[in-house]
């Protein structure tokens, strides 16, 4: 099963991927958090496979923390979902250390898809 934890300041936002993700049995959401100093305690506690984050959220600076996150858990696939614009975000998101950038426009049916796609981390 592959472990998620979502971070976004929205409870909207938050509460509607939880919901998508119950709908398949190989994702369980470990956490849900609203700011980064709770994204960050909460990776430490129980480092998921997967972080779902917005890239503006409260207390961090979502291209400076990307870089943070990918030096401190290298393994860790990170997608952001953001309603900023992909023209701008998007390229630079990957460039810091992003797995896939997702547009909060986008059907859930590509963010699944977006979200299958993140290669597998292997333990060895």
């Amino acid at each position: 099963m592959t472990s998620i934890i979502i971070a976004d300041h929205h409870p909207m936002t938050r509460k509607g991927i939880s919901c998508l993700l119950k709908k398949h049995t190989e994702y369980s959401i470990i956490d849900k958090v609203n700011n980064g100093e709770e994204m960050f305690k909460s990776l430490r506690k129980q480092l998921p496979d997967i972080l779902i984050m917005e890239i503006d959220m409260p207390q961090v600076n979502g291209i400076t923390v990307l870089r943070t996150i990918k030096a401190e858990f290298p393994n860790l696939k990170v997608l952001i979902y953001s309603c900023h614009p992909e023209e701008i975000y998007a390229l630079r998101s990957i460039k810091s250390g992003a797995s896939a950038y997702v547009s909060k426009t986008a059907s859930t049916k590509l963010f699944t898809k977006a979200l299958k796609k993140l290669p597998k981390v292997v333990s060895i």
